[in-house]
């Protein structure tokens, strides 16, 4: 693992924040079971139209979004998912940086975990890209993909098992 000049990697704070209990537990505000347009067929709640939101109707049919609790989560970048992470362009790199922090406020936001514990994402773009791509890992842009979209419903305060191979490398 790399720790340069006293930075922490995102990855790294999200779990050392695991115990900070977010207090919405992934659900979100607007009431919606699913993200806009997948809620399964016309007049049909999915298996979990209910689950997450706070009364909200529709759900997933089959949609991993509205039944995973991650509802809202925008599309990730065009970045094709078997390509390690060594192997990002820049441009990519930047773009996933871009989507991922997105998901937790922004860049330079500070999340409220509770229970005393801050989680701060990243100051910019540069320093996302120089800690979160690591080499030599065999991870691949569907696994950090996978793994930011997991982070997003706690903005970070929860660390999802979906993440651990992060943590190995």
């Amino acid at each position: 693992m790399n720790w340069r000049a006293g930075v922490v990697p995102f990855s790294v704070v999200a779990a050392l924040a695991i115990a900070c209990g977010s207090n919405d537990a992934g659900e979100s505000d607007d009431g919606t079971g699913g993200t806009s347009g997948t809620g399964g067929s016309a007049g049909t709640a999915g298996a979990s139209g209910t689950s997450s939101g706070k009364g909200g109707s529709g759900g997933s049919s089959g949609s991993a979004a509205g039944s995973g609790g991650s509802s809202n989560v925008p599309e990730p970048p065009d970045v094709d998912g078997a390509t390690p992470l060594e192997g990002l362009t820049d441009a990519e790199k930047g773009a996933l940086c871009d989507w991922g922090q997105g998901l937790l406020g922004g860049y330079d936001t500070v999340n409220d975990c509770g229970n005393q514990v801050m989680l701060r994402t990243y100051i910019n773009q540069g320093a996302c890209m120089m800690f979160e791509f690591p080499e030599g890992c065999g991870l691949t842009a569907a696994d950090w993909i996978a793994c930011a979209a997991a982070l997003a419903p706690s903005k970070g305060c929860e660390f999802p098992d979906v993440c651990l191979p992060q943590l190995e490398c």
